[in-house]
């Protein structure tokens, strides 16, 4: 995974086995050691994995009215 600084350029690459909310996590974690905290964050959705919801997950969503 690759957080880059549009404006400055500055890039901070982490490899690993998956692309996981956690390893997202410890990228964002590694890159506020370095940098501090980002403005705003933006994602490459082409990338972003979806999946199909589950029935439960259906019926959670309609009970809330969602």
């Amino acid at each position: 995974m690759t957080m880059i600084d549009d404006a400055t350029g500055r890039t901070l690459l982490s490899m690993g086995k998956e692309e996981t909310t956690w390893a997202a996590a410890n990228v964002l974690r590694g890159w506020i050691s370095e940098y501090g905290v980002p403005r705003a964050l933006y994602t490459d959705w082409k990338n972003v994995c979806k999946r199909v919801p589950t029935s439960s997950e259906l019926t959670a969503l309609i009970r809330t009215g969602w």
